[in-house]
């Protein structure tokens, strides 16, 4: 028992620390903020384990058990921000987790206790509550895996590639075994001790393995806090390569073909799918292949819906001559990149043209 709390109080110091790394280092962004918030979770939820979830104190208590049941709702949002650029919070997560949070803490604290006890008088009920916090627990670590696969194919940072792969299913994994050990054992006075031991040596590798990592986390996946200065360049990109990739998008207009792809591109380009990857994200300063395609996509149908002779030209025209499939994605990318709809860019643009050539 000494050792397990030994290793788990040294797991515990290095979550925390990992945190204040990532704080300090890449608070400034989402996805920095929001890992070092994980860690910080991941802490409590070392605590928990260690404590069993009833430390003497019911603040702590309270808190810890915020911390510890927030884990996997928070490693879902973390996983979002570091994998998807353009992802951010949105009211509908916050409801999701005070929700979420809410039952789970009403779960524990019994309050209303009246509720708790109705919903236990059926069998059906009690099995429902028994398996409440590892349903949504189980919920948002797949979510979590879906995110970490969705969109490996456009990534650019190599760094990134790797750590979606490797990293993330290995904790996915690891919490859902978790997770499934905690359904088996439940009920049990306490877990058996081989079990205990081998959570805490596990925890502790988990967590050796992001300390001796964060600085390549940190500089390689995380984004930098934003500037105002351009985003930097490899000047050890051949010149000839960017030469190519420019007849290609400028001269020949490949981003109008809708289901292009970093592998017909390449090849198009006649080069290594890693050599176009490194050419768009440290030749050029993107981070994915989509993000790069849309924005020529779109300075192109900037250009036509300002363009008075196209003015009739339907939308989804202008959005499927581009390379666009269909309206949605093209109206969302529009507005991204603009910060208008298309039919509001096209009536901006024409009526300043129009008070232009009046005066």
């Amino acid at each position: 028992m000494e050792w397990n709390i030994a290793l788990k109080a040294a797991t515990t110091a290095l979550f925390l620390y990992n945190a204040l790394l990532l704080f300090r280092s890449r608070g400034g962004t989402v996805p920095g903020f929001l890992s070092g918030v994980f860690m910080t979770s991941m802490a409590c939820y070392v605590v928990c384990t260690a404590t069993h979830g009833k430390p003497e104190h019911a603040f702590l208590h309270n808190f810890l058990l915020i911390g510890c049941i927030s884990t996997p709702f928070l490693f879902w949002l973390t996983v979002q921000s570091i994998f998807k650029d353009s992802w951010r919070p949105r009211a509908m997560h916050a409801i999701v987790f005070i929700v979420v949070e809410g039952l789970t803490l009403m779960k524990h604290t019994r309050f209303p206790g009246p509720v708790f006890g109705f919903i236990e008088q059926s069998p059906a009920g009690t099995a429902m509550l028994a398996l409440f916090p590892q349903s949504f627990s189980l919920a948002f670590i797949g979510l979590a895996l879906h995110a970490s696969l969705s969109g490996s194919k456009e990534d650019l940072v190599e760094g990134r590639r790797s750590f979606r792969k490797l990293f993330l299913l290995a904790a996915g994994v690891y919490a859902i075994g978790v997770l499934l050990v905690e359904i088996g054992i439940k009920g049990l006075p306490e877990a058996p001790a081989f079990l205990e031991t081998f959570h805490a040596i596990v925890l502790i590798g988990f967590n050796l393995t992001l300390g001796l990592g964060s600085v390549r986390l940190a500089s390689s996946i995380l984004p930098e806090p934003p500037t105002s200065q351009a985003p930097p360049v490899d000047q050890g990109v051949p010149q000839e390569w960017l030469e190519r990739l420019d007849r290609a998008m400028i001269e020949e207009e490949v981003f109008r073909e809708e289901k292009l792809s970093i592998r017909t591109l390449a090849l198009r380009l006649n080069l290594q799918e890693y050599q176009l990857r490194r050419l768009i994200n440290q030749g050029l300063g993107y981070r994915n292949f989509n993000d790069y395609i849309n924005t020529h996509r779109i300075n192109a149908s900037c250009m036509a819906l300002a363009d008075l002779k196209q003015k009739g030209v339907p939308v989804i025209r202008i959005a499927m001559d581009n390379g666009f499939g269909s309206l949605a994605p093209f109206n969302r990318a529009f507005k991204a990149h603009t910060g208008k709809t298309p039919t509001r860019y096209r009536s901006d643009a024409l009526a300043a043209r129009d008070a232009s050539e009046k005066s």
